[in-house]
């Protein structure tokens, strides 16, 4: 029902890559990552390839400004963004039908 991708790479064996080279998969996503990440050029569009969320309808993008990690608990985006999460899971799920907000 969702798919929450932490760190994402983007895809980088055009074997593998198949019909979302063309159509973006209706699948919702949430992508978080962190702006200080060691891997984060690699993560958005390494050697020229698609960023991940671009594989997908609609998806949810959130960041933090830590590396390669869940954002820290004394983040002070931390609660925004683990709230965001949860909020996506209960909305797909169908245990809250308000949806989420639009915002982390």
């Amino acid at each position: 029902r969702l798919s929450i991708f932490l760190a994402p790479l983007c895809i980088r064996d055009d074997a593998l890559v198949g019909p979302l080279a063309t159509t973006p998969a209706p699948h919702p996503t949430v992508h978080v990552f962190g702006r200080a990440d060691e891997y984060l050029f690699f993560q958005r569009a390494a050697a020229g390839r698609t960023p991940p969320e671009e594989y997908y309808e609609a998806p949810v993008l959130l960041e933090h400004g830590e590396g390669h990690q869940l954002p820290s608990p004394g983040l002070p985006q931390s609660k925004a963004i683990y709230e965001r999460i949860a909020a996506e899971m209960r909305f797909r799920c169908g245990l809250d039908r308000r949806g989420p907000p639009r915002t982390a």
